[in-house]
């Protein structure tokens, strides 16, 4: 499935994995469907929706909001996106908190915990739900806290690239109040500046680290270094933006 959607062919792994997905859930209890080896399609299968509606929005559709609703409605791929990957997020989640887990499933569970949230707040932000993107880019930092070092590269990764999010989905909204849900408060407007500033120093913290790695880590592919680079134009971005948003802040 992941070399379909690298070669653009979206729709082909969509249905690979829906239909492996039915195989594998079909006639199980609920509880069954939502065990810890099953996470894994899940979340492949949420990143190839995903992927579809980026596509399709592209060649000029347009998606709705994604949020987790109780209707049939599964025809469109960003909604269906967002409620498969949040799936596989409660089923991380959920094994790496539990008594049972050792510590090394627990450290593997959280660094996929993380990279679903990371997911998650793409998908908010392309829809401009700056307050729900926050709210996932954070959680996905405070995972990767929580589980402390060391980090391998596509951890070291994620973790900037989460800290990028936060800060460009703050300055998206910096002169409202960030809210979700029910009016829940997450920043008032007159803290998102600083928010994002700090966010800002600390993904370029991390960028230098991940620049040394890419130089002297011989698990550093290609693939691994191009994406590091194209992690260091985004960081600069978020600076220019930063940069920006404080100069009309200026008396």
């Amino acid at each position: 499935a992941r070399k379909l959607r690298a070669k653009g062919r979206n729709e082909a792994a969509v249905q690979m994995l829906s239909d492996l997905l039915l195989a594998a859930t079909e006639g199980k209890t609920e509880e069954e469907q939502v065990t810890s080896d099953l996470a894994p399609l899940y979340y492949e299968y949420g990143c190839a929706l995903a992927c579809a509606a980026r596509r399709s929005h592209d060649d000029g559709g347009q998606r709705k909001k994604q949020k987790i609703v109780d209707d049939d409605d599964d025809s469109d791929d960003g909604k269906l996106a967002w409620q498969v990957l949040d799936q596989a997020r409660c089923i991380y989640e959920r094994t790496a908190e539990a008594d049972d887990t050792d510590d090394a499933s627990r450290r593997q569970s959280r660094s996929e915990l993380a990279r679903c949230c990371v997911q998650l707040g793409d998908l908010n932000f392309e829809d401009e739900e700056w307050g729900d993107a926050i709210v996932e880019y954070t959680n996905c930092v405070e995972v990767y806290e929580a589980r402390g070092p060391p980090y391998d590269l596509d951890d070291d990764k994620r973790f900037t690239g989460a800290l990028v999010g936060a800060a460009l989905a703050y300055l998206r909204c910096r002169a409202t109040d960030v809210v979700v849900g029910d009016g829940i408060l997450v920043a008032p407007a007159d803290e998102t500046l600083d928010r994002a500033a700090s966010l800002v120093a600390a993904a370029e913290k991390r960028l230098d680290r991940l620049l040394t790695r890419r130089a002297t880590d011989d698990a550093a592919d290609d693939d691994t270094k191009r994406d590091v680079c194209a992690l260091a134009i985004e960081v600069q971005a978020a600076k220019d933006a930063l940069l920006a948003a404080q100069d009309q802040d200026l008396p």
